[in-house]
Formats: structure tokens, sequence, C-alpha cells
């Protein structure tokens, strides 16, 4: 315990798993709820091998990044090494940042966006526009 100064609060130590990013759980519920996954299966193609990861390995860490006020590939990694949220989430596997940037330029070039543009259409609300973007 820390010695109480000024303030009408106190800290504690813990080893307790604990995330700033606690919004980005609510966030994942809602998008569980629209069975977005469910959408990404639907219409994105399937790996290339069985060592592969299907796009919504992909997807669901960078909709999460982006809600979260992400910008580019590198912010996945706050992602990636908030331990707490991904547990809370149920997050256990996620690629490295430059498969992810492998992922994004092959589906850009062979569908993906219009993919993803029928995952929004089916998605009522729209993922998009859940991440205000």
């Amino acid at each position: 315990m820390i010695t109480q100064g000024i303030l009408p609060f106190k800290l504690e130590r813990t080893d307790e798993l604990i995330t700033p990013r606690s919004g980005l759980a609510l966030f994942a519920e809602v998008v569980r709820t629209l069975k977005v996954r469910d959408k990404v299966r639907d219409y994105f193609p399937r790996p290339g091998s069985n060592r592969g990861y299907e796009a919504w390995a992909y997807l669901e860490p960078l909709l999460l990044m982006l809600e979260g006020g992400g910008r580019h590939v590198e912010d996945l990694r706050e992602i990636r090494d908030d331990a707490a949220l991904r547990r809370i989430i149920g997050l256990r596997r996620m690629p490295s940042l430059s498969t992810f940037g492998d992922w994004l330029e092959r589906s850009g070039a062979g569908g993906g966006v219009a993919a993803l543009g029928r995952v929004n259409d089916v998605s009522g609300h729209g993922i998009i526009t859940l991440c205000g973007h």
C-alpha cells in the first residue's frame, strides 16, 4: 500500500491484468452481436494454406485498433501488447505486424475492399461506420 497523501484516494499495487482500453471490450461485444465474423467468412476468401490466418484474424484487431484511435499498422502493437484486453475478448492469436501488412496488400489487390464493402452493407449500420471512419 502506498502512503496516503493529500488526495482522498489510496493506491494499491496489484498483479492483476489491467487495460487502459476497456471500452474496446464493449466495442468487441457489439461486433460479435452483429455477427460480423460470420459475414467476413461469407465474403472474404479462405487462407491459401492450412497454416494461414482467416480474414477475421486480421480484421478483428484492425477494427479494435481503428476504434481505439489507431491510424497505422504499427498501432496494432497496442492491441497485441494489451494482454488484459485480449484476455477479456478472447483474442488468442494475432498475426505479426509484417504479416498484417502483407495481408492488407494482398487483400487490396485481390478484392478485399469489395468484400469489406459487402460485409459493411450487410452489417446493418455498417462496421466501418461503427469505427467512425
